[in-house]
């Protein structure tokens, strides 16, 4: 700690010397030369520079079938936070005046963590199918599950179930959402719910009704349900969104929307 000089303590000031000035600044130059920066003296900011370099945070987002390949940098140390996001899931079909179909769930939705990936390797990655809509009184299509597999173990994401269908009541509201596997629920995870939507109503005695809209979590919009006088369901977009419900008769359910994959890490 720095001291001021003080007569009445016999305290004298902290003495500045020139070895400790010389460690200061290989320190700071250490640091800029390890982010791999040249030393500009006019550049008062390079310290800044360097060290957001050197922690960067890396992203790595996969909406197709394929391989996340890891960076040469990264050791088996190196903690990724994986989000998986399952397909989600058909929205259910209607084939009769005034009844509502069940609208299609949200596929899982889960962070976690994970290390013991090695430099320069290509894991592969599934990502899940969204459902199909029900046709006229038929059930949604379930989703398929997002995975990866990491060292022989496949980590995933559930798909959404699909919406039930009706020709004769009013089922209503969203199908349940998808789970992730065992093997992600024993790592460090967090799992994202899926937001439920208000329920759909019809009444015949003045011709009116909505059908449930789809299940959905921060990564896409859920399919609209029917309306009367439009009553198919609308399709989910983004990620892991279930399709609304049908309305009414001669009514299919929406589709669902496909999984996601990300990866963030720091070199």
């Amino acid at each position: 700690m720095f001291v001021n000089e003080d007569p009445d303590l016999n305290q004298p000031p902290t003495e500045i010397t020139v070895a400790w000035l010389n460690a200061i600044q290989e320190e700071i130059v250490a640091v800029i030369l390890a982010a791999g920066l040249p030393l500009v003296k006019a550049d008062s900011t390079q310290l800044l520079q360097a060290i957001k370099k050197i922690k960067q945070r890396n992203l790595a987002k996969i909406a197709s079938s394929g391989n996340f390949l890891t960076s040469a940098s990264i050791t088996p140390s190196t903690v990724f936070k994986i989000t998986l996001v399952g397909g989600g899931a058909g929205g259910g079909g209607s084939n009769a005046a005034f009844t509502l179909g069940q609208s299609g769930g949200a596929g899982a939705a889960v962070e976690f963590l994970i290390a013991g990936l090695q430099p320069n390797t290509n894991y592969a990655v599934v990502i899940g199918a969204p459902g199909a809509g029900g046709g006229p009184g038929s059930d949604g299509g379930m989703g398929l599950s997002t995975q990866i597999t990491i060292n022989a173990v496949v980590y995933s994401a559930g798909p959404g179930n699909g919406g039930l269908g009706t020709t004769t009541a009013i089922i209503n509201g969203v199908q349940l959402q998808g789970v992730a596997n065992a093997a992600v629920l024993a790592l460090p995870h967090k799992n994202i719910l899926q937001a439920l939507p208000a329920l759909g109503f019809a009444v015949s005695s003045v011709s009116i009704g909505v059908g449930p809209n789809g299940g959905s979590t921060p990564f896409g919009s859920p399919g609209i349900g029917g309306q009367t006088g439009f009553g198919d369901g609308g399709n989910a977009s983004g990620y892991g969104a279930g399709g609304g419900a049908g309305i009414g008769l001669g009514s299919s359910g929406g589709n669902g929307s496909p999984g996601l994959f990300i990866a963030e890490w720091v070199e």
